[in-house]
């Protein structure tokens, strides 16, 4: 059930319709397996919008919110850093205090994604220049972001990725 919300990529159908499945799907795994954490969904963004969708999905058929999951691409760390505390804000006024929240994908993201996808020089450069996702400013991006979260409400952060997938890796 990974990002959902990227509409025809992950996900055939609307965002509603998943929201109505989470609900449906998470309280009847809850009730078969209840030591099971269940969570997710592992948006590929951060969009407040979308959450209060969830958690009012959640409270209304009484499914497990145990985590939150979302992506975050972007070449600011004061953006990745901020998220956390907004997204404890909005679990917590809705009454989700115990969720814990993961950032489950994260990458330095200074390109455009449609770019990316369509034009395979620009794709090779963001992924091998000195200035794209794995150079310099990547790795400092890295350290500003990691040192941050030290002051932040984030439970788990997963660093897309360690591999050589498709040039996102921290190793080659």
């Amino acid at each position: 059930w990974n990002e959902p919300d990227l509409h025809d990529n992950m996900w055939n159908a609307d965002l509603e319709e998943f929201i109505r499945f989470y609900g449906i799907v998470a309280a009847r795994i809850k009730r078969r397996f209840p030591k099971l954490m269940i969570g997710g969904p592992a948006f590929c963004g951060l969009n407040e919008h979308q959450l209060r969708l969830l958690a009012a999905e959640c409270r209304r058929t009484g499914a497990p919110l145990d985590f939150f999951s979302w992506h975050c691409y972007t070449a600011d760390p004061a953006e990745i850093a901020a998220q956390p505390a907004r997204v404890r804000a909005l679990l917590d006024a809705k009454g989700f205090t115990g969720t814990e929240l993961h950032l489950n994908e994260w990458h330095y993201f200074n390109a455009d994604w449609k770019k990316l996808r369509s034009d395979a020089r620009y794709c090779r450069e963001v992924h091998t220049g000195a200035d794209g996702i794995n150079g310099i400013d990547a790795a400092a991006f890295a350290v500003s972001v990691l040192t941050r979260w030290q002051d932040t409400p984030l439970d788990l952060g997963n660093y897309y990725t360690a591999t050589m997938l498709q040039g996102w890796g921290l190793f080659d």
